[in-house]
């Protein structure tokens, strides 16, 4: 299997958002716009959403090394095409019969773990990472961003994948995936023909009333959603440990879902229908589609956790 593509948003989560109109002869395709061409286009799963070498580390001798890509294939993308296997009619016939009988903590523990790598995998978060790296090299090892980055590209692009690899705790010792895994579920179906969820480059929403941004992972408050496919959401929220189930069918409840998730977009969003992308292009200005910058981000980082963090060690939020 060829490794050098690496999609940040796996080609098995956006065929769950093809174009049901596709025509005949016609490769399956999804509608999509980025903030670069602010065009609205549709594009097969395999031609969008990727970038070269993005999660390649390398050997002593500069062997390209591709076992993050490997581990998302094995741990993360083939399991959620089982997932879907395994409950994706149920859920859209609304058996929650079926749900509560077959529905068991290896599924739990899968959606957590997708849910942990759909946040932390993206070009966002790698951005975050990046900016997070360089603000400590240029304190503690400044000689080292005075050499021709060229030369230098190997060894930051191993010290970013070690970053993104890192298992992080909080203060508790609890894991991220641990913080995830202890959260209830529950599963929203859109059962209305014409309505669909989008989804987009960063994908997970997080939300919080107590925080704007920053949003920690352990606190009982912050939820997290993502649209598994065009008619299902999941949601993890509270420490309950429930497991619940909702339709919707209001198109008003289903457009402010969507704008949500566009507006935490950072640079795509994609989704079933042309119109439907043109509609939230049309809503949501370019400088709202485009959430905080890097530097905005991190500046309420510590403004949530106080300057006393190491942010050498990570971001605290994603402990």
């Amino acid at each position: 299997m060829e490794y050098k593509d690496n999609h940040y948003i796996p080609q098995v989560y956006t065929k769950g958002f093809l174009d049901t109109m596709t025509p005949e002869g016609q490769n399956p395709f999804v509608w999509w716009y980025d903030s670069e061409s602010r065009r609205v286009r549709n594009r097969a799963p395999k031609k969008i959403l990727a970038k070269k070498d993005l999660y390649t580390q390398y050997d002593k001798d500069l062997n390209p090394i591709h076992d993050l890509e490997k581990y998302f294939n094995q741990k993360v993308e083939t399991p959620f095409r089982q997932f879907k296997n395994k409950f994706e009619i149920a859920l859209l016939n609304c058996d929650t019969n079926f749900l509560w009988r077959n529905y068991n903590k290896a599924d739990h523990l899968f959606i957590a773990r997708f849910i942990q790598w759909q946040l932390l995998r993206t070009l966002k978060m790698l951005k975050i990472f990046e900016e997070i790296q360089r603000e400590v090299y240029s304190k503690c090892y400044p000689e080292l961003l005075e050499i021709d980055p060229e030369l230098m590209k190997e060894f930051f692009q191993n010290e970013l994948m070690n970053s993104l690899m890192t298992e992080k705790k909080n203060p508790e010792g609890k894991t991220f995936l641990r913080c995830l895994v202890e959260k209830s579920v529950h599963f929203t179906v859109i059962t209305s023909e014409d309505a669909s969820f989008i989804s987009s480059d960063n994908p997970v929403l997080r939300t919080n009333p107590n925080f704007k941004n920053g949003q920690p992972v352990d606190d009982p408050e912050t939820e997290f959603t993502i649209p598994l496919t065009s008619k299902i959401a999941v949601s993890l929220y509270k420490y309950d440990h429930n497991f619940t189930f909702s339709t919707m069918q209001n198109r008003i409840e289903i457009e402010n879902i969507n704008q949500s998730f566009a507006k935490n977009a950072y640079n795509t969003i994609f989704g079933s229908s042309k119109e439907l992308i043109e509609n939230l292009v049309k809503l949501i200005p370019m400088k709202e589609v485009m959430k905080l910058t890097t530097q905005e981000i991190i500046k309420e980082l510590k403004k949530a956790n106080g300057d006393k963090y190491d942010y050498s060690k990570g971001l605290r939020e994603y402990k």
